[in-house]
């Protein structure tokens, strides 16, 4: 009943957020789902500007179709992210036990960065799902050994690869843990092989991508890797750590932070005959209580699979100097890491793990409640187009304010999938660089059509700027109404007309 209540929990949160914009790489994944048949999402995918497997778009393509497409395009995450948590308390439960189980779950189910993923129209909340189900069907694999537990681990593990290609390092992690613990090697090394051999249809379609766009906007260092950890367990992927998961809630996660290690002081002292007499036995008291060799090769496994992505986007660093490490590339780690901080926190049943947990859970639940506020909502393109068009006619003007490093194509374009009237929308972008700001003036084109009786909306942000693009005297054009919409990125809708047009 808990981990139903739980995942009933976790769908309700996730689907709160469903409706908002589609917002940055999102709307790649839905220029490329916005074809007529799977074959051609494929071809689309191969012609984008992405290095992503393939089959969440494909799920994304088949979603598409229930519904509004905006909304329907993001179902696959939703229904992933909200099965992450019944899984993770498998997971867990496997490991330790059902308390350990329950603990994750609820963090899994109330961590903004999970709800935010499970609303993403983007693959990383299904690859964390499907890792987290392929790491589950391996230990009921290794425990039973029967034919159909490694089929149901072949599985996931092979729709992961398919998924994502972070996905690779806690399934290596796994693997090597097994290869090292279990008996079952030549069943594992088969299971394995059937991966690869399933994996070779995709090997003609890999390909690089440009990448140094994720650097140049969080250059790896010290800093940007361990902030990128603590957003994956308490924050959001773009709002700053002062909002989410807040000032009160960076209290209570340091406050459980702080009373988790010093709970762990005081057992290790203890451990080590400090303040308090050994046992009969002449042993110390151990900070796992169950103290069995297989308990302490399982928090193995739990802790290598949670640094597994961290440790593995560092290597690829080192190896092609290639900076990919950020939150959202973490994410097919953080089942683990829930799991492995819930095994730390359940091992003993005492004041300070309660108070811990109590103190983790509220940060998430404080975080996920600021997430779901319009200030830190993806940008809100739905409601200005929707004022946008509620006073246009057939023949004005937007002149869309995009993100100047984006490529050519669907990002530059965001607003057009809410504008359902035949209106001109012109890009342009207006930054600041040195002290000088370029592009002032916006696309003249949206100018003189406004100049020839036409309304000109310009909508932002503007990125790294002081100013929207204003028209120029000699078009002779007047502001006549403006609006501003709340969000990561706000969104600023200015209305212009000819002077002395109603």
């Amino acid at each position: 009943m808990a981990i139903l209540a739980l995942t009933v929990l976790a769908f309700v949160l996730r689907l709160a957020a469903m409706g908002q914009s589609l917002f940055g790489d999102e709307l790649l994944t839905y220029d490329i789902v916005a074809r007529h048949g799977p074959i051609d999402v494929l071809h689309a995918l191969n012609r984008a500007p992405e290095s992503t497997p393939p089959l969440h778009y494909l799920l994304a393509w088949a979603t598409s179709k229930i519904g509004d497409p905006t909304v329907g395009v993001r179902i696959p995450s939703l229904l992933a992210g909200t099965a992450t948590v019944p899984v993770v308390y498998g997971l867990g439960r496997r490991l330790r036990g059902q308390a350990t189980g329950l603990v994750a779950a609820a963090a899994v189910a109330l961590a903004p960065f999970a709800v935010f993923y499970s609303t993403e129209a983007r693959a990383y909340g299904l690859v964390a799902f499907l890792v987290a189900s392929s790491t589950l069907a391996l230990l009921n694999a290794l425990d039973d050994g029967r034919r159909l537990s490694w089929v149901l681990f072949w599985a996931p593990t092979t729709l992961a690869v398919y998924t994502h290609y972070t996905a690779v390092f806690p399934l290596a992690v796994q693997f090597a843990w097994a290869m090292w613990r279990s008996p079952h090697r030549k069943a594992l090394l088969v299971s394995h092989a059937a991966v690869a051999v399933a994996y070779v249809p995709w090997l003609p379609f890999m390909r690089g991508s440009s990448l140094d766009v994720i650097g140049k906007l969080s250059p790896l260092s010290f800093h940007s890797a361990s902030e990128a950890i603590v957003r994956v367990l308490v924050g959001a992927p773009f709002s700053p750590l002062r909002e989410v998961p807040g000032r009160a809630g960076l209290v209570a996660g340091a406050l459980a932070v702080a009373v988790a290690a010093g709970g762990i002081l005081i057992l290790w002292m203890r451990h080590r005959g400090f303040g308090r007499a050994r046992n009969p036995r002449g042993q110390g008291l151990p900070i796992f209580s169950n103290g069995s060799a297989g308990s302490h090769f399982r928090v193995l496994l739990a802790t290598g699979l949670a640094l597994a992505t961290p440790v593995g986007l560092l290597a690829y660093f080192a190896l092609t100097h290639t900076d990919i490490y950020g939150p959202r590339y973490l994410i097919a780690s953080m089942p683990a890491m829930f799991v492995a901080i819930a095994m730390l926190l359940t091992a003993r049943r005492t004041w300070w793990c309660v108070a811990a947990i109590a103190l983790g859970l509220l940060t998430s639940v404080l975080g996920t409640i600021s997430i779901l506020q319009p200030k830190a909502s993806r940008p809100q393109l739905k409601q200005a187009a929707r004022f946008i068009e509620q006073r246009a006619q057939p023949g004005d003007v937007i002149m869309h304010e995009f993100l100047p490093i984006a490529p050519p194509g669907p990002l530059r374009r965001d607003i057009e999938i809410y504008i359902h009237k035949p209106l001109t929308v012109r890009s342009t972008a207006t930054f600041k660089a040195r002290g000088t700001i370029y592009g002032a003036a916006g696309d003249l084109r949206a100018w003189r059509a406004g100049n020839a009786g036409a309304r000109v909306f310009v909508v932002g942000p503007v990125f790294g700027g002081a100013m929207l693009p204003r028209p120029p005297a000699r078009y002779h054009l007047t502001q006549v109404a403006s609006r501003q919409y709340s969000g990561i990125a706000p969104i600023h809708v200015v209305e212009y007309a000819r002077a002395g047009a109603r």
